[in-house]
């Protein structure tokens, strides 16, 4: 409402000494006001909060195991070391303990095992050792014992020349010892017949014992691998027939790293659809040729299947445990995949036994052809000889003179036999020495192969011991820095898993200011913007580091961050003390003409202010205005920012009113 103040006259009249009236003056007297001269500045309208120090370091803590914790060990505020234990989680009722015991004592068998079949494979190798030595003894006998019969035969000859002259005189004799010979020659001959086709038949005879050993071994072998893929099918669900049984913990299997359960899965499915082809093939009547054909196939198909046990062992330890898939029923699971493992491996060097027993005794029975070759036309060589020794003798009582002559080229057509009858022992001598030495060669392969199989198997056990210990370790939470601890969110005997937050921890010594702010504010706010910080008359200018765009949905407010980075400041303050934040929201970011809501007069349609002129008289001037605040107005049009309003005693104004200054 408009006010007018009247204005005083005050008449003074002044009176001379000597002379009748003086000049009767007016003195207008001016109002004291304060004045503000116009200028444009950004509008803004200020902000006190109070609000919580928090660490700028700070992490959550959460157990590396699930079940019951057994013990506690900090409070909140304590402050931890580094490995510090803040809480224990109870080993012996999730059976970690007891996991730890049965992993250390499959490794200590294992290796017992692994020590056993060293000296068992070290006594072959020792054995097979002897057998090429003594057959480079009988190597160097035969040798040896030929080279004296050569010399006996050459020195024979000497002694037939010698004897040339009485040969004559011995016709009768040399005839009777002549038809010996050749009886005793074909005697010889059908001894020798006699005992090579008894021990043909032997050999045979064993060969026949061997193809139903391998027909056995190919039945036990068909139901160890169709048991094996039934258990692998039974864990991984890959047939019609067992699709269903794991449809509880399908989805935990090897989890950690799904990579090794499709490659167990496809190792399945190439086994078992060579297996059923392979089992559809076998035919109990078929040749000796198809037969070995078909037991290196399944030594191959056993082969395979050692490699989808060692791949469902690596299945097993990646699987998470849960409810349908506890540790006892892992545990068992990987049990009886190691059984099946030692099965199949088994199962791979009985077959690869089954083969050397087939090569030596094939090998026998070349032997026994080819020696059977030579030894009888070396007898029936001796027939013809001993023959012609009669006809020689006979003859001998017509011709002395030819006689001798003939007896003579006899001695050298034995010799030359001999010779021959020499290399032949010789060769068989070097045949066998090779076959000792191709002995002794596999029963090293065999200890470099066997070994190797089962020191994987050892270190696998090595593996489990040690996983079983770091599952102990995981038992232990343990504090990951030298920090403050700021939240306990777990209690004796409770339940816990990997995914819980059992404490929280934080850096004393690094400092922030967290707040959360309405849109309304935030949308005036902006980083890098200043801020005044407070906490006992303790003050210090600091900025905006942080304006998150997303709101939080659990307070529906924006999170807003101020870092502190004064030594002195920062030293005063505690996480956790409330500190009061000074903040400054920008209406606009264009600077505007702003004056104070004291210089405004309102009447009912319009807005006045008191502008002042330079002769200091005040003049009211209408003025349209736009945004306000607690303290401002904004001011749209009617003012530049070369003039001066009235900002104290507006009210007290009207138009054309003196006034003055207040300094």
């Amino acid at each position: 409402m408009k006010k007018f103040i009247s204005i005083i006259l005050l008449g003074v009249l002044l009176a001379s000494c000597s002379s009748g009236d003086e000049l009767v003056k007016e003195v207008v007297a001016p109002k004291y006001v304060k004045t503000k001269s116009i200028e444009q500045s950004f509008f803004k309208e200020n902000l006190n909060l109070i609000w919580k120090v928090e660490s700028k370091q700070k992490t959550d803590i959460s157990p590396l195991t699930s079940w019951k914790i057994e013990s506690i060990n900090v409070n909140i505020w304590d402050e931890v070391k580094m490995w510090d234990i803040l809480a224990s989680i109870d080993t012996k009722g999730n059976m970690t303990d007891i996991n730890l015991n049965n992993a250390t004592n499959v490794y200590n068998n294992t290796l017992n095992i692994y020590s056993n079949t060293k000296d068992v494979l070290e006594k072959n190798i020792i054995s097979a050792k002897l057998q090429l030595d003594n057959a480079k003894i009988a190597k160097e006998n035969t040798y040896s014992s030929t080279k004296k019969q050569l010399e006996i035969l050459e020195n024979q000859l000497a002694w037939l020349k010698n004897q040339n002259s009485n040969a004559q005189n011995s016709s009768d004799t040399s005839l009777i010892l002549a038809q010996e010979s050749v009886k005793n020659a074909t005697l010889a001959l059908e001894n020798f017949e006699t005992n090579y086709i008894e021990n043909l038949n032997n050999l045979n005879s064993k060969r026949d014992s061997l193809i139903n050993n391998i027909k056995v071994s190919i039945d036990w072998a068909f139901s160890s691998i169709d048991s094996g893929l039934t258990f692998v099918d039974q864990i991984l669900g890959q047939t019609d027939k067992n699709k269903d049984i794991n449809n509880d913990y399908e989805i935990y299997l090897s989890a950690k790293n799904t990579e090794y359960k499709t490659s167990a899965e496809n190792l399945f499915n190439q086994n078992n659809s060579k297996f059923a082809k392979l089992k559809q093939n076998y035919n109990s009547n078929m040749s000796w040729d198809d037969l070995i054909n078909f037991y290196n196939e399944l030594w191959d198909i056993s082969d395979e299947m050692v490699k989808l046990y060692s791949n469902m062992t690596q299945v097993f330890d990646n699987t998470i445990t849960t409810s349908s898939l506890n540790e006892t029923m892992l545990s068992n699971f990987k049990l009886n995949s190691s059984k099946l493992e030692q099965q199949m491996i088994s199962l791979k060097w009985s077959i690869v036994s089954m083969q050397s027993w087939l090569k030596d005794l094939d090998n026998s029975i070349n032997s026994a052809k080819v020696n059977y070759n030579t030894w009888k036309a070396s007898l029936e060589q001796a027939i013809v000889m001993a023959n012609a020794t009669l006809n020689n003798t006979k003859n001998q009582l017509a011709w002395n003179l030819d006689n001798l002559w003939n007896n003579i080229s006899t001695t050298k057509i034995q010799l030359e036999n001999t010779i021959s009858n020499i290399k032949s022992q010789r060769e068989t001598a070097d045949n066998a020495f090779k076959i000792a030495q191709n002995r002794y060669n596999q029963a090293i392969a065999n200890q470099s192969s066997q070994l190797s199989s089962i020191k994987s198997q050892l270190d696998n056990a090595s593996g489990q011991k040690n996983s079983s210990y770091q599952a102990l370790e995981n038992a232990l939470i343990k504090a990951p820095y030298d920090w403050k601890i700021t939240s306990k969110n777990i209690s004796v005997w409770q339940s816990v898993s990997p995914q819980m937050i059992a404490f929280s921890i934080s850096n004393s010594n690094k400092k922030i200011i967290k707040i959360d702010i309405s849109w309304d504010n935030a949308k005036y706010l902006s980083v890098w913007q200043e801020v005044e910080l407070s906490k006992d008359n303790n003050y210090s200018t600091w900025v905006i580091t942080a304006l998150s765009t997303s709101i939080n949905e659990k307070t529906n407010m924006y999170p807003l961050e101020i870092s502190i980075s004064s030594i002195d400041f920062e030293n005063n303050l505690l996480v956790g003390d409330f500190v009061d934040v000074g903040l400054t929201k920008i209406i606009w970011n264009e600077k505007q003409i702003i004056i104070p809501f004291s210089s405004l007069i309102v009447w009912q349609d319009s807005y006045n202010v008191f502008v002042v002129w330079k002769d200091n008289k005040a003049i009211e001037k209408i003025i349209t205005i736009w945004d306000s605040n607690s303290q401002e107005v904004e001011v749209k049009s009617w003012l530049a920012i070369w003039e001066k309003i009235v900002v104290s005693g507006a009210l007290n104004l009207a138009s054309w009113d003196l006034v003055e200054e207040i300094k």
